[in-house]
């Protein structure tokens, strides 16, 4: 209409994400904190009449689902400060489903006793495993143009590809480079010309590579959880 004047605002959401107005995480992250406060003081209510299978599959359908909605455009981008907060609104999730309110047990042990992975874990496998794909499959081409102007094989193994290089790494700046570092924990070969890995093998390889435990499945088709040290 003809006169009306349009207000400004420091965030907006889009599809279903808080975006700000000076392009940080702030917002998105404290909304998701707050929101996982709320969620927690539900399922510390329902935990007594809950198993602790049953109270962890609900968590992973209701609590991590909602919170960490779309984290994979935003999770690993916030400040360590909010980081924190998400790991502890994970562990205090983690006690619950243990009945471990004196916290007794240590956060290694509740993480290979439930099975969850932590933000930080979880922030470092979707990022790994979208770059892998970018670089495997060309595509989109814009994407994979950008990520191999910082992609570089390892000397002792070609098939493993880095995306850091400590070299030319300037602190203090948001690079790629600085972003995708923990690819180079992946010690496996990942980038081979003649045997493309398919996504079972990578999300396996992330898992091993990334988490606190991963699943194999041996020769009887039986899962095993094998625990990874840190």
């Amino acid at each position: 209409m003809c006169g009306v004047k349009c207000g400004l605002v420091d965030s907006m959401k889009t599809l279903g994400i808080m975006i700000d107005g000076n392009l940080k995480w702030n917002v998105q992250a404290e909304n998701a904190i707050a929101k996982g406060h709320r969620l927690i003081s539900v399922f510390k209510h329902l935990r007594k009449y809950m198993t602790e299978s049953q109270f962890l599959k609900a968590v992973t359908a209701n609590y991590y689902s909602t919170v960490f909605y779309g984290a994979s455009v935003w999770l690993p981008n916030v400040k360590a400060i909010y980081m924190t907060k998400f790991h502890s609104l994970h562990f205090r999730l983690l006690r619950s489903a243990c009945k471990d309110y004196y916290s007794k047990i240590s956060r290694q042990d509740l993480t290979k006793r439930c099975k969850r992975a932590t933000p930080l874990e979880w922030a470092k496998y979707t990022t790994s495993s979208i770059a892998i794909k970018i670089v495997r499959d060309t595509k989109p081409k814009h994407l994979h143009e950008i990520l191999m102007r910082t992609y570089y094989s390892e000397r002792r193994n070609v098939a493993r590809g880095l995306f850091f290089d400590s070299s030319r790494t300037r602190i203090g700046k948001q690079s790629i480079q600085n972003r995708l570092s923990h690819v180079a924990q992946i010690k496996e070969s990942w980038n081979t010309s003649n045997a493309k890995m398919t996504n079972d093998q990578i999300r396996v390889m992330l898992k091993h590579t990334f988490f606190l435990y991963f699943f194999t499945i041996n020769s009887n088709n039986i899962i095993d959880c094998v625990p990874r040290t840190q």
